[in-house]
């Protein structure tokens, strides 16, 4: 009742392996809690400040950061694929925990906020960055974090349940190593 059905299974794919020994613990779930709060708080960032009018396309990659993000998320998703097929649900938490709060929302975010409040094609292709970005790690989500990625799902635009949606694939022309190690 304290944290929700989402916080408790993130916890569940985040703190352990499960083929160990479950505990839980309060102050972890509490850490967890505070992950999804990011990605809502990133969600509420784009939404509070794309342009009036905005209407989303595919993001448009000329500025560095934007090819990092999407790179890095390309890189996440062949990650992700990997470890739910060997059952490394701990891994696939921690990835997408790790992702939410060190790159998308301490790193890209940052970067991005002086962007972000202008109304010029730079400012435009990195709310289209984001769009982009929500929406897969909603997908990514969606099978550990059933309901709030349902909410922002529907939140970004689209019609029907994101559970009807393909998994998302990584594409192995899409990651650039070297951009990821240098950023």
């Amino acid at each position: 009742k304290q944290l929700g059905g989402d916080v408790m299974r993130l916890y569940y794919c985040w703190d352990i392996a499960p083929w160990d020994v479950q505990k839980f613990s309060f102050l972890s779930a509490k850490e967890v809690y505070k992950a999804l709060n990011i990605l809502w708080n990133a969600y509420a960032f784009y939404d509070a400040y794309k342009p009036e009018g905005y209407k989303p396309k595919a993001p448009d990659l000329k500025a560095p950061e934007d090819a990092w993000l999407s790179s890095r998320l390309n890189t996440l998703t062949g990650q992700m694929l990997g470890h739910y097929e060997e059952f490394e649900f701990h891994h696939v938490g921690r990835k997408l925990v790790d992702f939410t709060i060190n790159d998308f929302s301490r790193w890209y975010i940052k970067l991005i906020r002086d962007r972000a409040a202008g109304n010029d094609e730079s400012a435009v292709a990195c709310f289209d960055q984001m769009h982009h970005a929500l929406e897969q790690l909603s997908l990514l989500y969606a099978p550990i974090t059933p309901f709030i990625s349902e909410y922002l799902w529907h939140r970004l635009g689209h019609t029907g349940s994101i559970h009807y949606q393909h998994y998302p694939a990584a594409d192995a022309n899409a990651s650039d190593a070297e951009l990821e190690a240098v950023m």
